[in-house]
């Protein structure tokens, strides 16, 4: 009887172990993804920063533009929440033209279909 008990908490010992192994596999997965995601949005940020760049290169050597003005655009568009924050401000999703509801993340107004044209800077 001895016997059996200790032979059952053994086996009981062994699947906790086996769980936490599991768990912690899982866990181990995730942080990989987790760390792949972040890596791809770092790539992300650094071409859309090297892109910003030549484009504000290019508009500087063809047309003239300066530093500064770019800065008062900057500023500009910050402060249109009324906060300088760097950071742009969300706006509210728009009515539709035809039915007069809020608009969905999708060009087409969920509740009619109108095909509305969108801000290409809408986040």
């Amino acid at each position: 009887m001895l016997n059996g008990l200790f032979l059952g908490s053994a086996v009981a010992r062994q699947m906790q172990v086996a769980e936490a192994q599991m768990q912690a596999n899982l866990l181990s997965g995730a942080v990989s993804e987790a760390r792949l995601n972040g890596e791809k949005l770092q790539a992300d940020v650094d071409k859309l920063f090297l892109l910003a760049q030549a484009l504000w290169e290019l508009l500087k050597t063809e047309h003239g533009y300066t530093d500064e003005l770019l800065i008062k655009k900057i500023t500009e568009i910050d402060l249109l929440d009324g906060r300088l924050d760097g950071k742009v401000a969300k706006k509210e999703r728009p009515d539709c033209p035809s039915c007069g509801k809020k608009m969905g993340r999708t060009p087409a107004c969920i509740w009619c279909g109108t095909l509305v044209p969108r801000d290409p800077f809408e986040r």
